[in-house]
């Protein structure tokens, strides 16, 4: 079966911002994330024991943003419109900056930008990241997350 083209993504798409997303942190998916990679720290799980130490609610794991991201399918949202074929994408990569904690009860405002689009292998693959800051709702930023998305090309590499 022929594989489908894929169109390749222009330069012009840096710099492009995507929808803002509000998002409630609920206190069970904290906890149902921090069960599901195995994080036994009674911060993530126990009320009492988040708020005796401080904090406003439960807080979330470190790589807990990832659902929010994930939930939102901003980036997907946007290489759908391209005509981008999901079967060609990849996550290659995710990194977060803290700024502050992330905890229960927050209620985040995510504002997403595409930040870079990088060409590899000869037009083979497309690297495009997006970073999305994450707004507390105190002002504060807690969070930024730079995600790398893979896109695959059929292209006739030459051999030399």
């Amino acid at each position: 079966m022929p594989s489908a083209k894929v169109m390749m993504l222009d330069e012009t798409i840096v710099g492009r911002e995507l929808p803002t997303v509000h998002v409630y942190v609920d206190p069970e998916r904290i906890r149902l994330f921090a069960e599901s990679i195995g994080d036994l720290d009674p911060l993530h799980r126990d009320e009492a024991a988040a708020q005796a130490a401080g904090y406003r609610g439960l807080v979330a794991p470190l790589t807990f943003p990832i659902i929010i991201l994930m939930d939102a399918e901003l980036v997907l949202r946007l290489l759908d419109e391209l005509g981008v074929d999901r079967h060609r994408m990849l996550h290659a990569e995710q990194t977060f900056i803290y700024h502050d904690e992330i905890c229960a009860g927050d209620v985040l405002t995510c504002f997403s930008r595409i930040t870079d689009l990088q060409v590899k292998k000869n037009g083979a693959l497309q690297f495009l990241l997006a970073t999305t800051r994450m707004m507390n709702n105190r002002g504060r930023i807690v969070c930024e997350a730079i995600s790398n998305t893979a896109v695959r090309h059929e292209v006739q590499l030459e051999r030399t």
